[in-house]
This record gives C-alpha cells, sequence and structure tokens, in this order.
C-alpha cells in the first residue's frame, strides 16, 4: 500500500505545562465519573492529586468545596 510507505508520523516536543493541562483534564474527567459511580473516596483522592498539579484549578476546586 503506497499511503504506508510514505507515511511520517508528526512529532513534536509537548511542553511541560501542556502535559499538567491534560493531565489535570484527565484527573477531572476521572474524578467526575468516580461520583457519578458512588466512589467519593476514589474521587476525592483524584481532586487532591489534581490540585496538587494544578492548585488554582477552578473545578477541581467547586468539586472539592462541595465536600
Amino acid at each position: 500500500m503506497k499511503s504506508n510507505e510514505t507515511y511520517t508520523p508528526i512529532q513534536r516536543d509537548i511542553s511541560e505545562k501542556e502535559i499538567i493541562k491534560h493531565s489535570v483534564a484527565k484527573i477531572l474527567r476521572l474524578a467526575q465519573l468516580m461520583i457519578e459511580n458512588g466512589k467519593f473516596d476514589l474521587a476525592r483522592e483524584l481532586v487532591k492529586e489534581g490540585l496538587a498539579l494544578d492548585p488554582s484549578n477552578k473545578d477541581l476546586l467547586a468539586i472539592e468545596k462541595k465536600w
């Protein structure tokens, strides 16, 4: 197949800031899923982990404030 022979993956450097942003977004979504499924202890741990990476994240702070 010709396209497989000419395919070159795009590589770029990812900054630490971008990594943290995506990690916090992932943690937030997991925390929301844990809350939806009644797993509040796991959600609390995830919120704590996310706030350690981004202490000013409004979504995580809003979840934390509810407790």
